[in-house]
Protein backbone atom coordinates (compact mmCIF):
# COMPACT_ATOMS: atom_id res chain seq x y z
CA UNK A 1 0.00 0.00 0.00
CA UNK A 2 1.81 2.91 -1.56
CA UNK A 3 -0.38 5.85 -1.45
CA UNK A 4 1.10 9.01 -2.63
CA UNK A 5 1.09 12.24 -0.83
CA UNK A 6 3.06 15.45 -1.91
CA UNK A 7 4.10 17.77 1.17
CA UNK A 8 4.97 20.42 -0.97
CA UNK A 9 1.65 21.09 -2.54
CA UNK A 10 -0.19 24.16 -2.15
CA UNK A 11 -1.95 23.61 1.61
CA UNK A 12 -2.94 27.21 1.32
CA UNK A 13 -5.66 26.76 -1.17
CA UNK A 14 -7.03 23.66 0.68
CA UNK A 15 -10.24 24.38 2.76
CA UNK A 16 -11.69 22.48 5.82
CA UNK A 17 -14.14 20.47 3.66
CA UNK A 18 -15.12 17.00 2.95
CA UNK A 19 -13.74 17.00 -0.38
CA UNK A 20 -10.57 15.88 -2.45
CA UNK A 21 -7.65 18.79 -2.84
CA UNK A 22 -4.36 18.36 -4.65
CA UNK A 23 -3.38 17.93 -1.13
CA UNK A 24 -5.47 14.68 -0.38
CA UNK A 25 -3.49 11.57 -0.27
CA UNK A 26 -4.57 8.99 -3.63
CA UNK A 27 -4.90 5.76 -2.08
CA UNK A 28 -4.96 2.85 -4.69
CA UNK A 29 -7.40 0.58 -5.71
CA UNK A 30 -6.31 -1.77 -3.37
CA UNK A 31 -6.32 0.20 -0.84
CA UNK A 32 -8.39 -1.68 2.00
CA UNK A 33 -9.00 -0.05 5.70
CA UNK A 34 -6.53 2.26 5.15
CA UNK A 35 -6.39 5.95 6.59
CA UNK A 36 -3.80 8.29 5.26
CA UNK A 37 -2.91 12.12 5.81
CA UNK A 38 -0.78 14.67 4.51
CA UNK A 39 0.06 17.98 6.43
CA UNK A 40 3.17 20.33 5.50
CA UNK A 41 6.35 19.84 6.38
CA UNK A 42 5.86 23.28 8.42
CA UNK A 43 3.56 25.75 9.32
CA UNK A 44 3.92 29.30 10.14
CA UNK A 45 2.16 31.15 12.87
CA UNK A 46 1.67 34.89 14.50
CA UNK A 47 1.26 35.55 18.07
CA UNK A 48 -1.24 37.62 18.32
CA UNK A 49 -1.80 37.86 22.12
CA UNK A 50 -0.96 34.82 25.40
CA UNK A 51 -3.83 32.53 23.83
CA UNK A 52 -3.27 29.04 22.26
CA UNK A 53 -3.10 29.17 18.71
CA UNK A 54 -6.44 30.10 16.31
CA UNK A 55 -7.58 30.43 12.62
CA UNK A 56 -6.25 33.91 12.72
CA UNK A 57 -2.77 32.65 13.84
CA UNK A 58 -1.83 29.54 11.94
CA UNK A 59 -3.67 27.60 8.68
CA UNK A 60 -2.14 24.13 10.26
CA UNK A 61 -3.94 21.72 7.74
CA UNK A 62 -4.01 17.78 7.62
CA UNK A 63 -5.98 16.35 4.33
CA UNK A 64 -6.74 12.69 4.85
CA UNK A 65 -8.45 10.14 3.08
CA UNK A 66 -9.65 6.69 3.69
CA UNK A 67 -11.23 3.74 2.79
CA UNK A 68 -12.72 1.22 4.85
CA UNK A 69 -14.99 -2.27 4.37
CA UNK A 70 -18.37 -1.95 5.39
CA UNK A 71 -18.11 -4.83 7.57
CA UNK A 72 -15.57 -3.76 9.83
CA UNK A 73 -17.05 -0.67 10.55
CA UNK A 74 -20.28 -2.87 11.25
CA UNK A 75 -17.75 -5.06 13.69
CA UNK A 76 -16.33 -1.61 15.43
CA UNK A 77 -19.88 -0.02 15.32
CA UNK A 78 -19.10 2.66 13.49
CA UNK A 79 -22.40 4.10 11.27
CA UNK A 80 -21.01 7.81 10.70
CA UNK A 81 -17.00 7.33 9.99
CA UNK A 82 -16.16 11.12 10.09
CA UNK A 83 -17.42 11.02 13.30
CA UNK A 84 -15.53 8.06 14.70
CA UNK A 85 -12.03 9.78 13.07
CA UNK A 86 -9.55 10.62 15.92
CA UNK A 87 -6.60 13.16 15.36
CA UNK A 88 -4.05 13.08 17.34
CA UNK A 89 -0.89 15.74 17.77
CA UNK A 90 2.20 14.31 19.70
CA UNK A 91 4.24 17.70 20.60
CA UNK A 92 7.69 16.10 20.54
CA UNK A 93 9.32 18.27 22.95
CA UNK A 94 7.03 18.27 25.71
CA UNK A 95 5.74 15.24 25.38
CA UNK A 96 2.24 16.72 25.51
CA UNK A 97 -1.17 15.16 23.54
CA UNK A 98 -3.74 16.25 21.91
CA UNK A 99 -7.10 14.41 20.58
CA UNK A 100 -9.89 15.03 19.24
CA UNK A 101 -12.48 15.22 16.56
CA UNK A 102 -12.70 16.74 12.89
CA UNK A 103 -14.04 19.97 13.70
CA UNK A 104 -17.79 20.19 11.68
CA UNK A 105 -17.41 22.02 8.40
CA UNK A 106 -18.40 22.14 4.64
CA UNK A 107 -21.13 19.74 3.48
CA UNK A 108 -20.56 16.05 3.60
CA UNK A 109 -22.18 13.20 1.35
CA UNK A 110 -25.19 11.73 2.87
CA UNK A 111 -24.94 8.13 3.76
CA UNK A 112 -26.66 5.75 1.08
CA UNK A 113 -30.28 4.70 2.43
CA UNK A 114 -29.76 1.03 2.57
CA UNK A 115 -26.33 1.48 4.35
CA UNK A 116 -27.83 3.48 7.02
CA UNK A 117 -29.00 0.48 9.03
CA UNK A 118 -26.02 -1.24 11.47
CA UNK A 119 -27.46 -4.46 10.53
CA UNK A 120 -26.87 -6.76 8.71
CA UNK A 121 -23.72 -4.68 6.88
CA UNK A 122 -22.97 -4.95 3.11
CA UNK A 123 -20.40 -7.85 2.73
CA UNK A 124 -17.55 -6.26 0.18
CA UNK A 125 -18.78 -2.31 -0.26
CA UNK A 126 -16.05 0.10 0.26
CA UNK A 127 -16.56 3.52 2.22
CA UNK A 128 -14.08 6.53 1.11
CA UNK A 129 -14.21 9.43 2.48
CA UNK A 130 -11.98 12.58 2.60
CA UNK A 131 -11.46 15.48 5.25
CA UNK A 132 -9.40 18.34 5.66
CA UNK A 133 -9.09 20.10 9.35
CA UNK A 134 -7.05 22.83 10.49
CA UNK A 135 -5.51 21.62 13.49
CA UNK A 136 -5.94 24.86 16.04
CA UNK A 137 -9.61 24.39 15.46
CA UNK A 138 -9.70 20.68 17.13
CA UNK A 139 -6.93 21.67 19.69
CA UNK A 140 -5.93 24.64 22.32
CA UNK A 141 -2.21 24.11 20.45
CA UNK A 142 0.17 26.97 22.52
CA UNK A 143 1.92 29.46 20.30
CA UNK A 144 5.33 27.94 20.93
CA UNK A 145 7.89 26.63 18.46
CA UNK A 146 7.89 22.94 18.21
CA UNK A 147 7.36 19.60 16.31
CA UNK A 148 4.38 17.61 16.39
CA UNK A 149 3.89 14.08 15.02
CA UNK A 150 0.31 13.81 13.89
CA UNK A 151 -1.77 10.75 12.54
CA UNK A 152 -5.54 9.85 12.48
CA UNK A 153 -6.82 6.85 14.15
CA UNK A 154 -10.40 5.06 13.59
CA UNK A 155 -10.85 2.57 16.22
CA UNK A 156 -7.49 -0.18 15.74
CA UNK A 157 -6.53 1.31 12.34
CA UNK A 158 -4.19 4.17 12.70
CA UNK A 159 -2.87 6.32 9.84
CA UNK A 160 0.27 7.40 8.58
CA UNK A 161 2.34 9.54 10.81
CA UNK A 162 3.84 12.81 9.85
CA UNK A 163 6.31 15.52 11.57
CA UNK A 164 5.00 18.88 11.23
CA UNK A 165 7.67 21.65 12.30
CA UNK A 166 5.49 25.04 13.94
CA UNK A 167 7.43 27.98 13.35
CA UNK A 168 7.24 31.65 14.22
CA UNK A 169 6.65 33.75 11.57
CA UNK A 170 9.64 36.35 10.90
Amino acid sequence: MKSKINRRCDFSQVEETYTSYPCTPVLEAEDENVIRINAPEEVLFTVLDDRPLDERMAYFVVCGAMMMRAEILHELGILYVLDALVLVAFDVRSHQSYTGRIARLGMREPIPEDLKTNSPPMVGYLFGESFNTNLVRSFELPAVETDYDVHVVLGPFKSNVLRVRLRRKK
